[in-house]
């Protein structure tokens, strides 16, 4: 789980190489308040430009074959399929975890590019542009450096207009982590990847301890009894 704080700390590398170190916090009411005043304004707008609302753009797109009900389906039906591997992974023990946990992850991947594709339509829709309008005015809130405690973004305008990708990105991701009680790394911690990480782990530490025993110096212990009865050259 994420940090049980009201702030995170991340560092980002910008475009010109150069790294800077940030924070991301919980808004305020006055900051929710102040983004749902944006996700309004975004969702007007959007209807006045022609951008349908979803429930009508869900409607062209079935009216014209590009989604239907069985995709929506088949998104549940892989999600409950994610659900059942993730508690056979639990319930599994030696060597077949690794196979599960590769079902597992292969499952998982099918489904994010399940709900992506359907994510990139809806996209379109006025409410989508309005949720993102909310999260970009939350997100040039909440990042600020983390020494001073300065806003990076002094107004949201100055957000719009920023240009470094790579900037905008990372303050987003760590927002959307940190609001979700995610860690930055969540990915890595997914049963299936935290097993493939663990057997990775006990294979290094089994080839470790071949190499030891292979270079382990031979010691061959002298036999006192032949010893003994070895003759005694310089008494001859």
């Amino acid at each position: 789980m994420a940090e049980l704080t009201n702030r995170r700390k991340f560092t980002v590398e910008l475009v010109s190489g150069e790294e800077t170190n940030l924070t991301t916090r919980f808004p305020t009411n006055e900051e929710l308040q102040d983004g749902e005043f944006e996700f309004s304004k975004s969702f007007n707008n959007a209807i006045i430009n022609g951008i349908l609302p979803e429930a009508r753009l869900l409607a062209e797109l079935m009216k014209n074959g590009i989604w239907d009900e069985t995709k929506d389906q088949a998104i549940e039906d892989q999600r409950v399929k994610v659900v059942g591997l993730e508690e056979a992974l639990s319930e599994t023990e030696g060597s077949e975890k690794v196979s599960v946990a590769e079902t597992l992850g292969a499952a998982r991947q099918e489904l994010f590019g399940q709900r992506q594709a359907r994510s990139e339509l809806f996209a379109h829709s006025a409410e989508a542009k309005a949720e993102q309008a909310q999260r970009d005015f939350v997100v040039s809130r909440v990042t600020e450096y983390e020494k001073s405690g300065a806003p990076v973004w002094l107004t949201f305008e100055t957000y719009r207009k920023e240009q470094d990708n790579n900037l905008l990105f990372r303050a987003t991701y760590e927002y959307m982590t940190f609001e979700s009680g995610l860690d930055a790394n969540f990915i890595e911690q997914l049963p299936e990847n935290q097993t493939a990480s663990d057997a990775t782990e006990q294979i290094i530490t089994d080839e470790e301890t071949e190499a030891l025993v292979t270079e382990a110096p031979v010691v061959i212990e002298e036999d006192p009894v032949a010893e003994e009865a070895s003759p005694d050259v310089t008494a001859v």
